[in-house]
């Protein structure tokens, strides 16, 4: 039987037993376990060398911390360039003149070259073609003829966001 010190609501418990055993697991608010895994040995060895263990559970949660914080800075830079272009692009009215398929998939979502005459405030229409990954429910809203909201950027008007 494992010790389950101070569990009483369920929880995370770890520790080592009088057989020398690392044990790590969890519990319901039942105290039933649901997992549980005991690792034989124990930090030192019997000719007093360390075990990679510690060594090991540090790296990993290096990589994690690592990763996670990529991942966090990514997705930091591309909100902030999102924010850019709905703060400093012009909205604008655009018909979906074709759409074709490039043969490209994405997560299973199709890959779609459209062309578009957009009407810009102001100026004359201009038609763009603009590839994107697009989500099958999103086909409709995209439908040859449909007339579609746009910001498009006022120094090059062929580059568009499809809102």
């Amino acid at each position: 039987m494992v010790p389950r010190r101070g569990i009483s609501k369920g929880g995370l418990y770890a520790g080592k037993d009088k057989g020398e055993h690392f044990w790590i697991g969890a519990f319901r608010p039942d105290n039933s376990g649901f997992f549980h895994c005991r690792l034989p040995g124990s930090l030192h060895s019997a000719s007093g060398e360390k075990s990679p263990l510690p060594l090991f559970m540090f790296m990993m949660g290096g990589i994690f911390l690592v990763i996670n914080l990529a991942l966090m800075v990514r997705g930091f830079i591309m909100n902030r360039r999102r924010l850019f272009i709905e703060r400093n692009w012009t909205t604008a009215e655009a018909e979906v003149l074709s759409a074709e398929e490039t043969g490209t998939y994405i997560n299973r979502q199709p890959k779609i070259r459209y062309r578009f005459r957009v009407f810009p405030p102001g100026h004359q229409p201009v038609e763009v073609e603009h590839s994107m990954v697009t989500p099958l429910m999103a086909l409709s809203h995209l439908a040859v003829g449909k007339r579609i909201k746009v910001k498009i950027d006022p120094a090059d008007q062929s580059r568009i966001m499809p809102l």
